[in-house]
């Protein structure tokens, strides 16, 4: 049998001459835990002079599971037989071919550092094709890891200013792979009678050493009982901060690199007061119309931010002029809520029509109390279009997925959730119909291993090439591989 087959890859067949009545009623996967057929598009082409036929499953396959390829006596020759009285005839017997799909398997560090139960992570591939994670851990710092090999992760730089008198959570986190930057917020606390807290925004260069990141700017962005900053993001020389009790703000990073101390504020140079802006009025009652303090924030385009806010309110925002954000639309149908966000611009797919379609895509968590997973078209943003809501395998609506981090892959077709104690993978081949696919909780201790060990606690989490890289409680960080591996091409028959 073979194995490790990735779930997003086709299926396709070779055959020794032309052949007809290849379709979907004679060439079939078939899931062996059902025994029902994996609906799926079959097409066939001519290539190398030899023709092909591939099968499309509709969804992604579930990871660790096993399946079955047939093909049925049902296809014939397409031209006559002169041995056979010019007969169409049949393929000799028919063909099988059992698979398992990959099993999702997890590395750890080298030497793993102390995780928190909340943190960010990034990631950025440097021009040399070295790639390095950049997570913080709350209270507990934050870190450089080299993830050039997935495989064998390891720390190359440290921070953590946190000490008796004072406690330095590290919050957000955000790059800029074109200026080779990195962004991350801080929180604050001087631990005695009457301290103070302030928020910070701290900028480094990673273009020139990504191992060993060197701090170029920064921003004070909150103090006393003003605000917490939060999540991050960058485009181009901004960042936009998500900070609580103030809403947006965003900062010009060139201008961050002249912060003195005594000219707090002189690089924020835009920003949008979500906590008393009244354009979100609740579902359930109307009157109460304020948008409260943003929860996230995604960047499409260069030019729209999708802001949740803790009213469970989505927010389109216009930042083509970063110095002054514009508002656009608030999105809470009925039924609605949005806590937690992850966006894709240009994401294509096709329809159940056949047709290709193009759409800017975004993937919302509600969080408490209905944990229920959205997906929304903000093409145009000034009517976003709920398109659906996830469900189990069994068609249910799946509730109580209390999402801290979401991110979509679009050459795979799949997001990933963290949330809590599990990563949700859930396909989006059609994002009107969004299924859940796996819910890892636990990874075998080694490729093949009978034995398992509890994925743990990820707040965060990042993908690239279908490797998962996970801010994790337990571990610091944890790499989980469901990467594009091996296809299924059976052989020439």
């Amino acid at each position: 049998m073979l194995k490790e087959i990735m779930v997003t890859m086709p299926v396709m067949v070779a055959f020794s001459e032309p052949v007809q009545n290849v379709n979907s009623g004679t060439f079939k996967l078939i899931d062996l835990a059902t025994g029902l057929d994996v609906p799926a598009s079959v097409y066939t082409s001519i290539e190398g002079g030899r023709m092909r036929a591939t099968l499309q499953p509709k969804n992604n396959l579930m990871y660790g599971k096993s399946y079955k390829t047939v093909l049925t006596t049902g296809i014939t020759d397409s031209v006559p037989n002169p041995s056979s009285n010019d007969a169409l005839l049949p393929l000799d017997h028919q063909y099988e071919a059992a698979f398992i799909t990959k099993v999702p398997q997890v590395y750890d560090l080298e030497s793993s550092f102390e995780g928190a139960g909340a943190g960010d992570i990034a990631l950025y591939t440097h021009p040399d094709g070295r790639t390095f994670a950049y997570v913080t851990s709350n209270e507990k710092g934050w870190h450089a890891v080299d993830v050039t090999d997935p495989t064998k992760p390891f720390v190359t730089y440290s921070q953590n200013m946190t000490n008796q008198g004072v406690l330095w959570r590290y919050r957000g986190a955000a790059v800029d792979p074109v200026r080779g930057r990195l962004a991350i917020t801080e929180w604050i606390q001087w631990l005695y009678a009457g301290g103070s807290q302030f928020g910070y925004v701290r900028f480094y260069d990673i273009g020139a050493n990504p191992a060993a990141p060197v701090k170029i700017g920064q921003e004070r962005l909150a103090e006393e009982a003003s605000g917490v900053p939060d999540k991050v993001a960058i485009s181009g020389n901004f960042a936009y901060i998500t900070t609580l009790m103030v809403g947006l703000q965003v900062v010009d990073i060139d201008a961050s690199k002249s912060y003195n101390g005594s000219n707090v504020g002189a690089s924020i140079v835009g920003g949008l007061n979500t906590v008393d802006l009244e354009e979100c009025p609740m579902p359930e009652d109307p009157s109460s119309r304020k948008c409260g303090s943003p929860s996230d924030i995604a960047l499409i385009k260069n030019n729209l931010a999708l802001i949740p806010t803790f009213s469970g309110s989505l927010l389109i925002v216009d930042v083509s002029t970063p110095q002054f954000p514009q508002f656009i639309k608030s999105f809470q149908p009925q039924g609605y809520s949005a806590r937690r966000i992850g966006a894709a611009d240009e994401y294509a797919y096709t329809d159940e029509s056949g047709n290709n379609q193009v759409i800017d895509l975004a993937v919302t968590s509600s969080g408490y109390p209905n944990g229920n997973i959205h997906t929304i078209d903000v093409t145009d943003p000034n009517n976003p279009q709920l398109l659906g809501v996830v469900k189990d395998a069994s068609g249910q609506v799946a509730e109580n997925i209390m999402a801290n981090d979401i991110t979509i892959s679009k050459t795979s077709g799949l997001v990933y959730a963290a949330a809590g104690q599990s990563v949700y993978v859930i396909d989006i081949k059609d994002p009107k119909n969004p299924v859940i696919l796996n819910i890892i909780t636990e990874t075998p201790d080694e490729p093949g291993s009978s034995t398992t060990t509890a994925l743990g606690n990820s707040p965060a989490l990042v993908e690239k090439d279908g490797w998962v890289y996970l801010a994790n409680q337990q571990k610091g960080m944890r790499v989980l591989d469901l990467c594009y591996s091996n296809q299924l091409m059976i052989p020439k028959i």
